[in-house]
């Protein structure tokens, strides 16, 4: 038998749903992001190093985020949920929330939650075109679209 750690996939319930874990595949994140509205002008890539300085002249400028792929622990979801725990109930919505804030409610979707931070802040945010499901998203509170992970309708599925 097999001991269990936060690597096992569990079968998904109604009540701890669970995503097959996107791909860290810049292939994949790629097809996902211009599929949701980002513009093709933009695309991600592969980094491998944050302190070669070699290897980082490869990066094209100017990059807007970086979303790093590292092992979840206990000690990690520990803090994680400590930090949840003071979280304020509602930071607004549309063009005037500072921080547009997706909360993980779906075990595994870390890689599709992290997508929608970086297209969703920062200078990404306006290279964004008509995209029915992120414009409808982003006049959600950021409790609704936590909820609407849990409980999908059409417009989000079709993505």
């Amino acid at each position: 038998m097999a001991q269990k750690d936060s690597t096992t996939l569990t079968a998904p319930t109604p009540s701890n749903p669970a995503f097959i874990p996107l791909e860290s595949n810049p292939v994949v994140f790629n097809n996902l992001a211009h599929n949701l509205g980002l513009s093709p002008s933009l695309s991600f890539i592969d980094v491998y190093s944050i302190t070669d300085l070699d290897l980082l002249g490869f990066i094209p400028r100017p990059a807007y985020t970086l979303l790093l792929v590292f092992p979840v622990s206990e000690t990690y979801e520990a803090s994680r949920r400590a930090e949840d725990e003071n979280l304020q109930p509602d930071g607004g919505s549309g063009e005037g929330e500072p921080v547009v804030w997706f909360k993980q409610t779906i075990k595994n979707a870390c890689g599709l939650i992290g997508l929608l931070h970086a297209m969703t802040n920062g200078r990404a945010r306006s290279q964004i075109g008509i995209s029915p499901v992120l414009l409808t998203l982003l006049t959600y509170r950021w409790l609704k679209r936590a909820n609407i992970q849990q409980k999908p309708d059409r417009t989000w599925i079709s993505c």
